[in-house]
Order: C-alpha cells, then structure tokens, then sequence
C-alpha cells in the first residue's frame, strides 16, 4: 500500500493524534475545541497527497529542495500558510506550531508501517513515497513558518502604531495645559515645575513621531481614524478648575485664549484623518 492510499484511507486516526497533541499546546488549547485543534490539518494532508501523487522529476526535486514552489495559480494561501496564520492568532508560539509538523510526521510514519508491517511491500517506492513525503513536510513546516513570522511581525508593528497614536492625545492635553499655565506667571518652584514638564513632554512628542514613523514604513501604509464625540464642555470644565485653584492659592490668573471660550456642549464629526 502506497502512502498516499494510506494518508487517504486512515486520515481520522492522523487528525486524531494531530488534535490530541495540539490539545498540549497550552495556555492557547485551553479554550479551543476539536474543530479549531484540527485547524487546517485536513487541507495540509491533502495537500500532501496530491504532491505524493504527482509526477516529480530530478530538477523539480532540485527546486523544491532549495524553496522554488510554483505558487497556487490563483494566489491563493496554501493550507499550511492559513493556519500558520490562525495559529498565530490563537496564541500558538512558534515553536508549537513548528512541533505540529514533527509530530505529523512521526505519526503518519508510525501508523503507515504498523499499517504495512504483514502486507508485501515494494521496497524501492516505499523508500520514494517516504523521501517524498518528508519533502512535502518541510515545504509545509516553510510556508507555516514565514507566514506565522510574517503575521507576529504585522501584528507588533499594528500594535505599536495604535498605542503610539493613541498616546498623543492625552499627551497634547498635558502640553497644551502646560502652555496655559505658563502664560500665567507663575514664579519660582512652579516655573521650574512646569519647564521640567515642557520639556519631558516635548521628548515624548518627538520619541512618539518617531514611532508613528517607523510603524507607517513597517506596516506599508496609514493608519485610518475616525473622529469620535469629544465632550468640549467637559475640557472647559477642567481648565476652569485650573483658574480657579490658581485664585485659591493667591495667585491670579489671566483670561483663557478665546478660542477656548467658544465651547458647545458637544462637537460631533464623522470625518476620518490619517496619522500621515
């Protein structure tokens, strides 16, 4: 009995010891159920059928050998590249989604030759179907692990993008309340005060450009905001508060910009604008 035949004709018990060793895979198996343990498992052996089954010749084997694949014509993902992703996803590291593969291995390789063990086999293509199928492996372990590596790369550089944009509001509410307090002559302790925070929140600002900078050449593009309801009354609230502590302690204080003045209960848009 060929490979193939086998793959084919035992793939429940294979998909049996792929779950059960993808269940140790833990904290992310902990929640997750036969179906998503199982993934792509089936597409992958079938995948490794139809190369079994294929005509193979001594420069295509070269090829393989070196990573020239011929990619799916439509453009597809392969089964393997998918659920290197939806591995990444659910929280796999690297290495236990590497490890799947080994164990696919060793199982398939097992279960074949307990399979084999009283049949009269051909030697020769036994031998050929099992190089074949390591080969087809490997080119599955490749496509999982550039995608999964591709996908944790997308996904810190997403995530270093949102928390970098998303620092510079409360960041330019602390500069521009600084600003305010400046302008009203404050001396001493609290001049010295407010220089400190002036500068350490103008580094901030720069190291934060420079963040969004590197995210927006990592990830190949912008980043889409939309504008959400901001209380304005509510700000204006606050910096009236500032005055008021500031009359309190003794200290006056000058009439705030205009600009501020000029508050509605709630300014509303539904506009986006990109952080380039």
């Amino acid at each position: 009995m060929r490979l193939a035949e086998f793959i084919l004709r035992d793939i429940e018990p294979i998909l049996a010891e792929w779950e059960a060793f993808a269940a140790t895979h833990l904290p992310a198996a902990t929640r997750m159920n036969s179906s998503a343990l199982r993934d792509h498992a089936p597409e992958i052996l079938r995948a490794i059928v139809l190369d079994l089954n294929t005509a193979q010749t001594p420069d295509e084997q070269d090829r393989k050998a070196k990573g020239g694949v011929p990619r799916p014509h439509d453009g597809a993902n392969t089964a393997a590249q998918t659920h290197a992703v939806m591995r990444a996803e659910a929280g796999f590291s690297i290495v236990q989604m590497a490890s799947e593969y080994r164990a696919l291995r060793a199982s398939v390789l097992k279960l074949w030759s307990a399979a084999a063990r009283d049949l009269d086999i051909d030697l020769i293509a036994a031998m050929e179907d099992a190089r074949r199928f390591n080969e087809a492996i490997d080119q599955a372990l490749m496509e999982s692990v550039t995608f999964f590596t591709q996908e944790v790369e997308r996904t810190r550089n997403l995530f270093l993008a949102v928390v970098g944009h998303d620092l510079r509001n409360p960041l330019d509410t602390i500069l521009k309340n600084v600003e305010y307090l400046s302008r009203l002559g404050l001396e001493g302790v609290a001049s010295e005060v407010l220089g400190r925070l002036t500068r350490g929140g103008v580094r901030i600002k720069h190291l934060l450009d420079d963040l969004l900078d590197f995210n927006r050449a990592a990830l190949g593009g912008c980043i889409s905001i939309t504008v959400a309801e901001v209380d304005l009354a509510r700000c204006a609230r606050s910096r009236s508060m500032i005055s008021k502590a500031l009359i309190a302690t003794g200290r006056s204080g000058s009439t705030p910009p205009a600009s501020s003045r000029r508050v509605g209960r709630r300014a509303h848009s539904t506009s986006s604008c990109r952080t380039c």
